[in-house]
């Protein structure tokens, strides 16, 4: 049965109670447990968290690239009105690159060295939109001139180790823009990037996101980078989303400890009689992410979360709130007024 055409105000893309279990021998592992989040055309969600939380298993998630020994167990992901997580491969391929891209953290291991660029930013256009070689080539020349690659012509022809970093990242934004997708999701795009072209990949991708009106699904551990981007923000810790809300009332009232504790790793040390201090001083989260093959009754943060109690260790926190939630016994915030608990 066709699914419904999408309306006009219908978010971009809508994950619903979202679990991902690892296929094991002995018992099914769980990664990623009953999630949701929803992104609406031209808005930026963040989903922000340390690594092992999750999110790049969410991001393959919503493109339909599970590993085979990973598969989604309950849940939905909802794109142009369709369920994915329902689609074949064949139906799923008809999406990606088309109503969904995404750009991948590392451009060197995800670009061809084989393939010239030119053969690899058209083929996506040519596979969805049945256009000659010809024509495919001059939209790619015009999208890479408009993110800032230069010489166009002569890059098309060239291979990915041929260009500096910040050159294959710009490929790898144009590659994804292509078809001019609905989605774009961006998993960790300026991590490997020096501060000054980090600064500048970010503007263009915003730029380009305003003049498209495509939703941005933004992949990262780096406040500073949300804090640049974003409109709304969820945070995930060992394959949870612990809080979530719109960008401002997060980084000015955090309700989760796990939340308050990551903005205060991302903001630089307070400045003693004066002077500024050295950034070795900033603070950190003592301990690691739980692994998942780590059993535990309660809320995964509670081992590295110095406001803990018994309850914590041996009741899972249910998630309350309306437009910012979070899921805690002890939120840091009142969950109505903002007042601190």
């Amino acid at each position: 049965m066709p699914q419904a055409a999408p309306s006009a105000t219908d978010p971009a893309l809508r994950v619903d109670d979202l679990s991902l279990v690892i296929n094991d021998a002995r018992k099914p592992i769980s990664a990623v447990n009953d999630i949701s989040f929803s992104v609406d055309p031209g808005e930026t969600l963040a989903l922000v968290g340390e690594s092992g939380c999750g999110k790049s298993l969410t991001a393959l998630a919503l493109m339909g690239l599970l590993p085979d020994a990973i598969r989604v167990s309950t849940g939905s992901i909802t794109l142009h009105g369709s369920d994915i997580t329902t689609l074949s491969e064949r139906e799923l391929q008809k999406r990606r690159g088309d109503n969904i891209s995404m750009i991948f953290q590392d451009p060197m291991t995800t670009l061809n060295p084989l393939v010239t660029i030119g053969n690899q930013i058209t083929e996506t256009l040519r596979i969805h939109r049945k256009i000659d070689r010809g024509t495919a080539r001059e939209r790619a020349k015009a999208l890479l001139e408009r993110v800032g690659v230069s010489d166009a012509e002569r890059r098309l022809d060239q291979f990915p180790h041929e260009l500096s970093g910040g050159m294959r990242q710009r490929v790898m934004i144009a590659s994804a823009m292509i078809c001019d997708p609905d989605v774009i999701v961006a998993d960790e795009p300026t991590t490997a990037l020096d501060v000054t072209v980090q600064a500048q990949v970010l503007a263009l991708l915003q730029e380009l996101q305003r003049e498209a009106g495509m939703a941005l699904i933004l992949v990262t551990h780096d406040f500073g980078v949300v804090a640049q981007t974003a409109d709304k923000v969820a945070v995930m810790y060992a394959g949870r989303i612990v809080e979530q809300g719109p960008a401002d009332a997060i980084f000015a009232a955090p309700k989760h400890p796990y939340t308050e504790a990551l903005l205060e790793c991302s903001a630089p040390p307070p400045p003693i009689d004066g002077r500024a201090r050295d950034r070795s001083a900033l603070p950190q989260i003592d301990g690691t992410v739980m692994p998942l093959t780590q059993q535990f009754p309660g809320c995964r943060f509670a081992p590295r979360c110095a406001f803990a109690t018994e309850r914590c260790r041996t009741e899972v926190p249910r998630t309350r709130g309306n437009r910012h939630t979070v899921a805690c016994h002890h939120p840091r915030q009142d969950l109505d007024t903002g007042v601190g608990s």
